[in-house]
């Protein structure tokens, strides 16, 4: 048995994970998620259809990339064309079964960047859609946005000034008077041209998965229980200089709502989570938005801007 952390979470399997390094030791049964691959799925459950999520994000396409169902003991959640996974009510358990020859690369990647931070709201500690690094007498500056903001983008060039805490899923919790954040794996997934702009030859950078020309760009990884100082949220704009304003309490849990991962968004209990730690956040730590014309030339700027100081 493998066990991995990531999340503020031990995952445990007997599948290797290249994307993730190995700890010495495994969790108590209750801090664990465990996971396991299986040729074929269970007897069919009475699941009913939450929603559908397609491929337009990335791709453009109006085909479906991932329908999530739900039963009484757990949910069923399809990558069409890819695997399909089986998570229980507790957030506890994950069984993927793969779609016809799906590579065990996509099902890590599914795993790692879709499954588990969708798993974690199941556990009461949802998780951000966001990607974060780590600056030396700043703290945590976390950045999000919608898919194609530049979120990695602007991540990997603040790594250059610091480490890396997260890429793409950021865990945090609340602890007494500051917003921990819990470190994910040690790499930044960028399309080629943002790979080029930030680290120059991309020649020996491997494909994050399969499914995507993304490529993985390794980073120091930060340490764990990082204080959370500032986040920027991305709001793309054609042209000009960036711009960036601080956002009051109310408007940053309207805008914050929008940036976490939910895989069920019909549980009362669950959104009661979700809004006890908006409001924590937004009243804890700054939260500005950018302004960001999708220029790469304009990236020193633009992180000398968001780590400029604010006060």
């Amino acid at each position: 048995m493998q066990h991995y952390k990531l999340n503020g979470i031990t995952l445990s399997t007997e599948v290797v994970l290249r994307t993730l390094s190995p700890v010495a030791t495994g969790a108590e049964p209750d801090q664990a998620i465990c996971f396991r691959i299986q040729d074929s799925e269970d007897p069919p459950r009475s699941w009913r259809q939450l929603y559908t999520i397609p491929l337009k994000m990335w791709t453009g396409e109006e085909r479906p990339f991932l329908t999530v169902k739900r039963a009484v003991d757990g949910y069923h959640l399809r990558f069409h064309g890819y695997a399909d996974f089986v998570v229980d009510a507790a957030g506890s358990d994950v069984c993927c079964t793969p779609l016809a020859d799906c590579p065990i690369e996509t099902i890590e990647q599914l795993l790692v960047d879709q499954i588990l931070p969708r798993t974690m709201q199941l556990r009461g500690s949802p998780c951000f859609h966001a990607s974060a690094a780590y600056i030396e007498q700043l703290g945590v500056v976390a950045v999000m946005g919608g898919s194609g903001a530049g979120k990695s983008t602007l991540c990997a060039a603040l790594c250059k000034h610091g480490s890396l805490v997260a890429d793409d899923c950021m865990a945090v919790r609340v602890e007494d008077k500051l917003i921990s954040v819990f470190a994910g794996y040690p790499s930044v997934r960028l399309w080629p041209a943002s790979a080029r702009a930030v680290v120059g030859d991309t020649n020996t950078l491997e494909r994050a998965t399969p499914r995507l020309p993304k490529l993985r760009v390794k980073q120091p990884l930060g340490t764990e229980g990082l204080a959370l100082e500032r986040i920027i949220l991305l709001e793309p704009v054609a042209e000009g200089p960036a711009r960036m304003r601080r956002l009051a309490a109310s408007q940053a849990v309207a805008q914050l709502t929008r940036c976490l991962f939910r895989l069920d968004p019909e549980c009362n209990s669950q959104l009661d989570n979700e809004f006890r730690l908006l409001t924590e956040v937004a009243a804890r730590v700054g939260v500005y938005q950018l302004h960001l014309p999708h220029v790469f030339e304009q990236l020193p700027e633009v992180v000398q801007l968001v780590t400029s100081d604010l006060s």
